[in-house]
């Protein structure tokens, strides 16, 4: 091995166990529900500064009904367009939110669409009403960030969440995006319902060379995940009709292309034929995806969680250009204590590139332990070579990893990875090698697959 290669491998090694470390939760068992207590506004101000959110510009609420969004309900509510935002209910009514980026703040105007939306924060809390809470984020900006946290808390009421983050980028050869969403819900005896999705559209085009395309849904170097989603669901542990609903949905389509269109070929006559351009540069895609999901409840949970990535790379066929792509996916954590409970998990991923040569990576976690049923399933195609994996379990614990790496020196697909036992041969302690992807400092500017490290953690309480 290189010496000068060798020293950067063992930065990013010593960097990734650093990080890894820092952030690795408890080992397998059924985690303590985190119960909130939000009894006064200023209470939620203080439970917001220690988790670091910034309480500057948040409208608070107190009424019969409040109303954040757009468009008041009517005059008998107690409305804001602000898109920071406590409410408590003082009596048995409606908290409703809605956040959009349609739409101004008092003090501004409504943003471009090309604007990246401000953040939304949504803290509801009722006894006997009902909390509805709506978080919309789109853009079209480039670079993107978007960013919404739900809190909600009910006796006897409902409490409902769904947030929409939609990222789509078309313009430059150089586009990062990232979106992170956080739903807690606690009730009583009334029911938690939560709806996440966030998906990232990434695709550029360059029909000059040198080709230097970078698509980066997330950071390689830092593993900053491209997509974040947590939901927390709280209910009666002794009341079986405190159910709870969980969806989460995370996406992602990077295309990159390089070439000439159909309309700028050359139909000129043999004596005037020039010789095509030859393509030279790189084409980069990395995505990476987290989600968390809890539900703890008496009465019977429910979640389905799915993760789909689709990456593809295009250059002409006497191109040089090097195409690499890499794409991490983890999903996600505990489900009790209902016998009926249902957890599931679906992973696919898809990468296609033009070069055979090309270097490409991906790997997709699925984690679970519930009181109930648990299904994790598992596909993987890179370039027509397909690979699927499942594991299913009942009233215990089930984990799936899927690798697979397609370069000059490795075989296309390792062999996967499917338990639902603890057994040492199996999953011991439910620790399992998780392999990350990073970049280099002085990784190559033309398309070299970034190192890769493995650690060998306890995951199963791992909050990213």
């Amino acid at each position: 091995m290189h010496p000068k290669r060798s020293l950067s491998l063992a930065a990013v090694v010593l960097a990734a166990f650093a990080i890894l470390i820092a952030t690795a939760g408890a080992a397998r068992g059924p985690q303590t529900a985190h119960q909130l207590r939000f009894a006064t506004p200023a209470a939620v101000i203080t439970y917001l500064k220690a988790h670091g959110i910034s309480t500057r510009g948040i409208v608070v609420q107190r009424g019969a009904r409040n109303y954040a969004g757009p468009r008041c309900p009517g005059k008998h509510w107690n409305c804001t367009k602000a898109r920071r935002v406590i409410q408590f209910s003082t009596a048995d009514t409606t908290n409703s939110f809605a956040c959009s980026p349609s739409y101004g703040t008092p003090a501004g105007p409504a943003p471009t669409p090309t604007s990246s939306p401000p953040n939304c924060v949504i803290v509801q809390v009722n006894a006997n009403g009902n909390n509805n809470a709506k978080c919309v984020e789109t853009t079209t900006a480039n670079p993107a960030s978007l960013h919404c946290r739900v809190w909600q808390e009910n006796v006897n009421g409902g409490n409902s969440a769904t947030t929409f983050q939609l990222i789509t980028q078309r313009n430059g050869q150089m586009q990062n995006a990232s979106a992170d969403s956080n739903v807690h819900q606690d009730n009583k005896f009334g029911q938690n319902n939560a709806i996440v999705t966030q998906t990232v559209v990434q695709n550029t085009f360059t029909s000059s060379s040198p080709v230097g395309q970078d698509q980066n849904v997330g950071t390689p170097p830092s593993l900053t995940p491209g997509l974040t989603s947590t939901i927390e669901q709280n209910g009666d542990p002794g009341n079986t009709g405190s159910t709870q609903f969980a969806l989460m949905s995370q996406a992602v389509v990077q295309l990159a292309s390089a070439g000439k269109r159909r309309d700028e070929d050359d139909h000129g006559s043999i004596s005037s034929y020039t010789a095509p351009t030859v393509f030279t540069g790189h084409q980069n895609q990395y995505a990476d995806g987290t989600g968390d999901v809890e539900q703890h409840s008496g009465g019977v949970s429910k979640s389905f969680n799915f993760q789909n990535m689709i990456q593809k790379e295009t250059a002409p066929w006497n191109a040089t250009v090097a195409q690499s792509e890499i794409g991490p996916f983890r999903c996600c954590t505990f489900q009790g204590s209902n016998a009926d409970d249902v957890f599931s998990i679906q992973q696919s991923k898809t990468q296609l590139t033009s070069s055979s040569a090309a270097n490409l990576f991906l790997d997709q976690l699925g984690q679970l332990d519930t009181t109930g049923h648990g299904h994790i399933s598992q596909f993987a195609n890179q370039n027509g070579t397909t690979q699927p994996n499942s594991c299913d379990v009942t009233n215990g614990g089930c984990e799936a990893e899927q690798t697979c790496e397609s370069t000059s020196e490795g075989p296309p697909c390792m062999t996967p990875v499917s338990c639902s036992t603890d057994s040492e041969e199996c999953c011991p302690s439910f620790e399992c090698v998780l392999t990350f992807a990073h970049a280099s400092a002085n990784s190559s500017p033309q398309g070299e697959l970034p190192m890769r490290t493995s650690s060998r953690i306890t995951r199963f309480k791992h909050h990213f």
